[in-house]
């Protein structure tokens, strides 16, 4: 039953102007689209700059909102660029952009505090911390994370300062959004510069599609949704369709009007247009199990080949059209319609008319006005005005041309471009130099007596304090927080933290913006993690700003551009150890929820095994209590290469699940080559 409770935003994607037509049609209040360059997704057809123009003028004749992706991580040699892509595109009337990096976000928000930012999943927005920071930062929006839960999604709704977005249908990854490295770290493709090859679909030997998820389906959920007070309602599928957007908006349309959730007849519709064996929505109501996993069958693509060519129909907006044409005056048409809440009227003006013995009927000229096809509007007969003083003429065409320069200059009063008051861009501040050596062991058990000496900071998982503080005591020792947590999960990290603290531990390996307001609540000097994604000076800067005194660069801008970045604060890159792949909610192994013991943040476990992908190569699965990190098969060894080292700060050693360690430290003490197999090659890239 339909409540006097708002709807949410009903949101879809449109990867082409066609599809954006059919998002339209469908009935969606917005839609999201990407330009040709800084989008997430880059195989889509996206847009130019006439098909953006020509997009808000459509999308705002009916009453729809545009929305702009510029959502991968970047450099600082294309921040300026991409920063103008907003700019623009803003000026033609796009209502607000999705971006992913903070360098990028706070750059925006402070040249043009007016544009509106949401935060894409790409953020790694998880919980109430997530959205303050990013608040901050200047994002009015969050996209929740799509493993989150009904209870933590309630928590975040409530208490959150912005508003929240969530994806309610279509493809989801199997990794923590924005903290996937799988598809860059083996096949040189980067899920964060929207070019991931999805390596996560393929098999993985006996444990076989361990890591492909069925497609999310939230439709059966949607009155409690709407009760929740969920801002935005998101369609994935800017690489789908235009039949599959038409028919996937449609549905959810129709549901939300009615105010119901969607049934059998529905979720058969739906499976028909698209489906991964079916539909999951196992991370929202917590079932995370192995009926989570699907791949795309031949069954499954028979269905949606149906679909090719089937018709859509176009929406059309209402407008009233009156004609005035009187002895002694000019001609005058004018359109007018409601548009978002505002009535928005444009005259056309033109000859006077000519007397003459047989005059034009109302009738004729009503019939000429009502000729609205190639607009997006459509005007009822009963809307047509027309006042014609007897005894006038004007012709057909001039008549049309009136029509026409009415129904034009209304598009233009819509879409009329935004002008911008520029303020100074952020200052970058001056970089502070040091030199330290810094070591995370994932195993305490493993941390041997001269890395005490060896060894500027010592990091360890954060359940892991109290035993390392025993060995190691506290001068050296930090806290490394889990890499990702919802709301429901938080009071139990902040415990834990304030008990380190207690323990006279003073330093502290930030992998998420939302620990910064608990580590300066409780004073621990932070660094910030390559899960931060720093790729640009501009984000540096920020976090450094949040009260970060340094960070590890994302492996993925390779050393050189990493070492050039100009910013105040400590530089520093990883030099040892199994890059990550990705971060998960669900392990692969025990087929469900992360299998941590004794506490859900537990100190990281094997996890009793490995995934081999198709060349047997073992994908090592390290289980920390609340997810699940898969580690490079390959080990990154930088120990002969002091001169690429010496241009940053500090160097980090990640030991994971080595249990000899002498000879590691001994590697990097003298700079001998390594032997063996190893990986550094994405440390080498210099095309971004």
């Amino acid at each position: 039953m339909q409540t006097n409770k708002k709807l949410p935003e009903l949101l879809s994607p449109a990867g082409s102007p066609e599809a954006l037509r059919a998002a339209v049609a469908g009935g969606a209040d917005a839609v999201y689209f990407g330009a040709k360059s800084f989008s997430a997704r880059s195989f889509a057809e996206n847009f130019d700059e006439d098909a953006i123009k020509n997009a808000v003028r459509y999308c705002r004749a009916l009453g729809v909102k545009t929305y702009m992706t510029v959502n991968i991580q970047l450099s600082d040699r294309e921040l300026g660029e991409a920063a103008e892509t907003i700019f623009r595109a803003y000026r033609y009337g796009v209502d607000a952009f999705i971006v992913a990096d903070v360098g990028l976000a706070n750059y925006v928000h402070t040249v043009c505090p007016e544009i509106e930012l949401h935060a894409s999943t790409q953020a790694t927005g998880l919980n109430v911390y997530s959205a303050d920071e990013l608040k901050k930062i200047g994002f009015s929006r969050m996209v929740a994370p799509r493993e989150i839960s009904r209870r933590d999604l309630e928590i975040l709704i409530k208490n959150s300062p912005i508003e929240t977005e969530l994806f309610v249908h279509g493809a989801i990854c199997v990794s923590c959004s924005g903290q996937c490295l799988m598809s860059s770290v083996i096949g040189g493709r980067s899920g964060n510069r929207g070019e991931c090859a999805q390596p996560c679909r393929l098999p993985y030997g006996k444990s076989g599609y361990a890591l492909s998820l069925k497609d999310m389906c939230l439709a059966g959920h949607l009155t409690e949704l709407s009760e929740m007070g969920v801002a935005s309602l998101k369609i994935e599928g800017r690489m789908k369709s235009p039949e599959y957007v038409y028919g996937v908006t449609k549905i959810y349309r129709t549901l939300l009007d009615e105010g119901r959730n969607a049934g059998e007849k529905e979720l058969v519709e739906l499976s028909s247009l698209f489906s991964r064996s079916g539909f999951t929505c196992g991370y929202y109501t917590g079932k995370i199990g192995r009926e989570m996993l699907g791949v795309r069958t031949a069954d499954d693509k028979k269905e949606s080949a149906k679909l090719s060519g089937a018709a859509i129909p176009e929406r059309k907006a209402e407008i009233s059209l009156c004609a005035d044409i009187r002895s002694g005056q000019v001609a005058t048409v004018t359109a007018s319609g409601i548009f978002f809440g505002n009535k928005v009227t444009f005259s056309a003006t033109g000859d006077v008319p000519e007397s003459a013995e047989s005059s034009m009927s109302p009738e004729r000229v009503r019939e000429s006005l009502a000729k609205l096809g190639g607009t997006p509007f459509f005007a009822k007969p009963e809307n047509i005005k027309v006042n014609i003083d007897d005894g006038l003429r004007m012709s057909v065409a001039r008549i049309n041309a009136l029509r026409r320069g009415a129904c034009e200059g209304l598009l233009e009063t819509l879409a009329a471009e935004k002008h911008i008051n520029p303020k100074s861009a952020p200052p970058l501040g001056k970089r502070t130099p040091s030199d330290m050596k810094t070591a995370y062991f994932a195993d305490v058990n493993n941390i041997p007596c001269e890395a005490q000496t060896f060894f500027d900071r010592i990091f360890v998982p954060l359940m892991a304090t109290e035993k390392a503080y025993k060995t190691v005591g506290t001068e050296k020792l930090g806290i490394a927080f889990p890499p990702v947590a919802l709301d429901t999960e938080i009071t139990e990290i902040g415990q834990m933290a304030e008990r380190a603290k207690a323990l006279g531990i003073r330093y502290a390996l930030v992998t998420g913006m939302w620990q910064i307001p608990i580590c300066r609540r409780l004073g621990f000097e932070m660094t910030g993690d390559l899960r931060l994604n720093v790729w640009n000076s501009q984000s540096a800067e920020k976090l450094y700003a949040m009260g970060i005194s340094g960070f590890i660069q994302s492996c993925e801008i390779g050393l050189a551009r990493g070492a050039a970045m100009q910013a105040s604060g400590r530089y520093g890159t990883v030099a040892y150890g199994r890059l990550p792949l990705m971060i998960m909610r669900r392990c692969p192994i025990a087929d469900g929820a992360a299998c941590g013991k004794k506490s859900p943040f537990g100190e990281g476990k094997s996890c009793g095994g490995a995934i081999f992908d198709r060349l047997g190569n073992k994908i090592l699965v390290h289980c920390g209590g609340n997810s699940v990190e898969l580690l490079n098969p390959d080990v990154l060894v930088m120990s002969d290469k002091r001169d690429m080292l010496g241009k940053f700060d500090f160097c980090v050693l990640k030991f994971t699940d080595e249990t000899d360690i002498s000879p590691i430290f001994e590697m990097y003490k003298n700079g001998k080559k390594p032997s063996g197999k190893l990986t550094r090659g994405l440390y080498y890239r210099g095309a971004i």
